[in-house]
């Protein structure tokens, strides 16, 4: 592309020559099956150079580019209330019984929330940390509050194979680590080992088993198996004694985990946490509808030139999909459709077509 655009860009003078440059650049392209369409014009919609311009193509992360352009134009510039805000941890206790304060955890579709144990930067541990240092010792249940959104899901058109992997991770207001998991692979060099270790940087995602991987020498050949509907990945396939692997997995449930991780650093610090971690909203009648606030702890609001570059630079599907929902609160919409069609709008004001389009998310995974 950075090629294509090259070739284009010249005086006024130039661009009928610069045009012609850029076809015959595309024709020397062996693309093995592939296709490009191209479509550059002036600012007055006088075209200068086309190549399928009037062919449907799948966007891929070109989406993206479209869902930064509406966020900037719904949400305004970075001082504006629709960006994210930072992740909030209150302390709660119910008015009608003298039982344990419960903790929630609020999720602000904050992009940046991190567990990971070299975090530097708007740390679930610093949430931890504060709530320790409160002097409150023991509590009742840990509550995910991914409510700004609806419920952890993914995308229509998302693949089921995408679905294991880091970029495939369900968008939730709620997550850290941009909704991945770390983990490591490693074939000892011990040959009498059953087999390979498997071991989470953090807390544990799902159940993993290695058994069916084989540890031979020669070609590496890692294959994984998520089942669906399950907590428990299968990997096979062949890992060379010897070889270590950073592995990161999309998570179905990101709000969850990130409190499965809260209680863990909770009770690390010598919190007792009597409860387990659940979602809110609660079901009526379940005693938690009355309560009280007794402490708040935010993290700082995120810069939002860090959610730019992770979708810009990093191709990250989750940011940009968090963006999307962020275009749809402006109208109060907990989906993603409103901001689907915001998206659409801003096509539509640029004066394209409505039968040339059809979005189905942020990202262009779908």
């Amino acid at each position: 592309i950075r090629l294509i655009a090259a070739a284009i860009v010249g005086s006024t003078g130039m661009m009928t020559a610069n045009a012609q440059s850029a076809g015959a650049y595309l024709d020397s392209l062996d693309l093995k099956g592939g296709n490009i369409g191209l479509s550059v014009m002036r600012l007055d919609g006088t075209p200068v150079v086309e190549r399928n311009a009037r062919q449907r193509f799948l966007p891929a992360s070109s989406q993206k580019l479209l869902t930064t352009i509406a966020a900037f134009h719904y949400l305004g510039d970075f001082d504006n209330s629709g960006w994210p805000k930072g992740t909030v941890l209150s302390v709660e206790v119910r008015e009608d019984a003298e039982s344990l304060p419960d903790v929630r955890l609020i999720g602000t579709g904050d992009v940046t929330l991190s567990v990971a144990q070299d975090c530097q930067n708007n740390c679930l541990s610093s949430l931890a940390n504060a709530l320790a240092s409160s002097g409150i010792r023991q509590v009742d249940s840990v509550i995910v509050d991914d409510t700004l959104f609806r419920s952890p899901y993914r995308p229509d058109g998302w693949s089921h194979d995408d679905l294991k992997f880091a970029y495939g991770a369900a968008i939730s207001a709620l997550r850290a680590d941009r909704g991945e998991a770390a983990a490591q692979i490693s074939a000892p060099r011990n040959a009498t080992a059953s087999a390979p270790v498997f071991a989470w940087s953090s807390f544990p995602a799902f159940d993993v088993e290695t058994s069916a991987v084989t540890m031979h020498p020669g070609s590496q050949e890692l294959e994984l198996d998520l089942q669906a509907g399950t907590n428990r990945a299968v990997f096979s396939g062949n890992l060379p004694p010897g070889t270590s692997l950073p592995l990161r997995f999309g998570l179905s449930d990101p709000s969850y985990y990130v409190g499965q991780v809260l209680r863990s650093m909770l009770v690390q610090r010598g919190v007792s946490v009597a409860g387990n971690v659940v979602r809110a909203p609660l079901p009526a009648g379940s005693g938690h509808n009355s309560r009280v606030e007794i402490a708040r702890y935010a993290l700082p609001t995120p810069d939002p030139i860090s959610t730019i570059q992770a979708v810009l630079h990093d191709s990250s599907n989750v940011d940009s999909e968090t963006l999307l929902h962020h275009i749809s609160l402006t109208l109060s919409d907990r989906t993603p459709e409103s901001g689907i069609w915001l998206v659409e709008h801003i096509l539509a004001e640029a004066g394209a077509n409505e039968f040339e389009y059809n979005i189905a998310d942020g990202s262009g995974l779908s």
